[in-house]
């Protein structure tokens, strides 16, 4: 068992290598022989285990190096606990090529994710990933942009200034209360309230296709306009690994479309999303939280979007 830092090296030199040097062999010695791959958005069939994960994986990112020859990695942010690493990344690239089915459009666009990895010795043996397709195809142009409210965002400074913020009295295990009771007390009973007194007044959040969410009202615009659209949402946590002040959540959540959401009329189907976020706690209050969940994925099973190269597959809610 390695240290956190020489886990979180081994985790970047995967995207040193494959993504931005495209060295796809380096994947051959890099996963173990079971290694096993979670792709936690529904738009792909990408998953599995041992050498038919390692083998879609390498044909999944060629198909992105192969449409975006220029598109380059950044790790902008990395959690460990115990073999686990949570990495935080933007890639950027020019589509030079068809991609998926998608004419080329010579467009320049960005693509975040969080990537969750469980390392055993100096190899990666499983995956947990999301990214941010749908940002990427509104970029594009393929899937309409929808509208947001006030003026443009900084995403890049905001968050350079509050990287700078001191950590103060924080937790692994601290952290991990703070975010289960905020996932439980908004998102799942609805509670708006509890926003005042678990999110600090300075509180910057990042979800996709929603810009910048600045303070506790911000918080229960956003959490109120997703419950409107969903009023049963149910959000499960499936795994939490923390740093100090910074904690990573896998989690689920499930609902019924019953009402106007995402700019969709209610459409009564049951609905899920995956995704990882990385939230910041400081002295029992969040103070940054930066989403990556399946948007992509929800307009599909709303009916909304096609999957790019075919149908929209069924919801799988994993």
């Amino acid at each position: 068992m390695g240290t956190v830092e020489e886990n979180k090296a081994i985790v970047r030199s995967f995207f040193d290598e494959v993504w931005n040097n495209g060295n796809f062999d380096f994947m051959d010695t890099l996963y173990t022989e079971d290694f096993q791959l979670n792709a936690l958005w529904q738009n792909t069939s990408l998953g599995g285990s041992g050498t038919a994960a390692k083998e879609e994986a390498k044909a999944t990112i060629g198909r992105w190096l192969d449409g975006f020859p220029d598109m380059h990695v950044t790790v902008e942010e990395q959690i460990g606990e115990g073999d686990y690493v949570a990495s935080r990344h933007v890639a950027v690239g020019t589509q030079s090529k068809d991609f998926m089915g998608i004419p080329n459009t010579g467009k320049r666009g960005a693509v975040s994710g969080i990537t969750i990895n469980r390392i055993q010795g100096k190899q990666v043996a499983e995956t947990w990933t999301c990214w941010d397709a749908a940002g990427m195809m509104m970029q594009l142009g393929i899937i309409p942009t929808p509208p947001r409210k006030g003026p443009p965002e900084d995403t890049d400074a905001a968050w350079a200034a509050h990287a700078q913020l001191p950590d103060g009295h924080a937790s692994a295990e601290e952290s991990k209360a703070v975010v289960k009771r905020f996932y439980q007390e908004l998102w799942t009973e609805g509670r708006l309230e509890v926003a005042d007194e678990l999110f600090a007044p300075n509180f910057i959040g990042h979800a996709p296709g929603n810009g910048l969410t600045r303070g506790p009202e911000g918080v229960k615009e956003l959490v109120g306009g997703w419950r409107a659209g969903v009023p049963d949402m149910v959000l499960e946590i499936h795994a939490q690994y923390a740093e100090g002040s910074r904690c990573v959540t896998r989690f689920t959540g499930r609902g019924t479309h019953q009402g106007f959401w995402l700019g969709v009329p209610a459409t009564g189907k049951e609905v899920s999303l995956s995704g990882i976020a990385v939230t910041r706690v400081i002295d029992g209050q969040v103070v940054s939280d930066w989403g990556e969940f399946d948007v992509m994925g929800l307009l599909q099973q709303l009916g909304v979007v096609k999957r790019p190269g075919g149908p929209p597959p069924a919801a799988n809610g994993k």
